[in-house]
C-alpha cells in the first residue's frame, strides 16, 4: 500500500470513528437541542469514512 492510500485509509478511519461518536451524541440529545445540524454532520462523516475506506481498499 503506497503512502497516499495509507493516508486516505487512516483519515477515512478517523472520519468513520468521528461519525460514530457524533451518531451516539445525536441519539443521546433531547429533541429540543438542535438535532438536525448534528444529524447532517453525522451523515457527512459516515459517508466520507466509508467511501474513503472503500477507495483505499479497492485502488491500493
Amino acid at each position: 500500500m503506497s503512502l497516499h492510500f495509507a493516508i486516505v485509509f487512516w483519515l477515512s478511519f478517523i472520519f468513520l470513528i468521528a461519525g460514530i461518536i457524533t451518531f451516539i451524541l445525536y441519539k443521546l440529545k433531547k429533541p429540543s437541542e438542535g438535532k438536525d445540524s448534528l444529524l447532517g454532520v453525522t451523515v457527512m462523516l459516515l459517508i466520507f469514512g466509508i467511501v474513503g475506506i472503500l477507495f483505499s481498499l479497492i485502488f491500493s
